[in-house]
């Protein structure tokens, strides 16, 4: 909903009709209006487990800790600036290590076809490149929701949700104080940005420019929340 929805939305939920019960869902808490927000028992659904094995994936939550630790706003631009091209070098060989992965698997299926004549030779190369792609958009989006998955997990920390009860927890049992450090407010909108990085990436965006860009708005433009 809209800003303009959710204002008109507002009165039927400060006087709802009898028997009714209303379940409002979403991954972006803080987009709510306020009055829409004190109206409403939030429960933070803790159960979504994921799992990553992309080639560097260890790195990114150390990158994106150093992203946003509270820091005066030089020192956030630097980091904006650092961790934008360390992700980018992560999500730049992220094609290669497929590649090698793929063509790693399909090696003896190359060397059977040495025999085969041309257009099978080339039909087989065809599929590697498949699979090598294949690979690729698998770990691509991998990358994109370990990014979410801690900012999510920031959020929720910053709500002193127990460690015990997240998903996750390799990843947020690391953070330490960072996410009381940061609070609540600056936390939610933190994952605002990294749900807008996940939008572009799903469309014809350029990956290095979504990544300055959602560095850049994480550590400078929330760092006075």
């Amino acid at each position: 909903m809209n800003e303009s929805a959710q204002n008109a939305f507002l009165k039927t939920l400060e006087e709802p009709p009898g028997k009714c019960f209303f379940l409002l869902t979403t991954s972006r808490a803080s987009r709510l209006l306020p009055t829409i927000r004190s109206r409403c028992q939030i429960l933070y659904l803790t159960d979504n487990q994921c799992e990553y094995d992309f080639p560097r994936w260890g790195d990114v939550p150390g990158l994106l800790a150093e992203l946003v630790t509270p820091c005066e706003k030089e020192k956030s631009l630097v980091a904006a600036a650092d961790t934008a091209q360390a992700l980018i070098n992560i999500a730049s060989s992220l094609y290669q290590a497929a590649a090698e992965d793929a063509k790693q698997e399909w090696t003896p299926r190359m060397e059977q076809a040495k025999e085969l004549e041309s257009a099978g030779l080339k039909l087989l190369e065809k599929r590697l490149e498949g699979a090598a792609g294949s690979k690729y958009r698998r770990s691509r989006e991998q990358f994109m929701s370990l990014i979410h998955t801690w900012c999510a997990l920031l959020a929720l920390r910053a709500c002193d949700i127990p460690l015990e009860t997240l998903p996750n927890r390799e990843i947020a049992e690391n953070m330490g104080d960072l996410p009381f450090r940061i609070g609540e407010k600056r936390a939610f909108r933190i994952l605002d940005h990294a749900g807008a990085l996940l939008a572009s990436l799903q469309v014809n965006v350029n990956d290095e420019l979504a990544l300055r860009a959602f560095c850049l708005n994480a550590a400078v433009k929330t760092r006075e929340l």
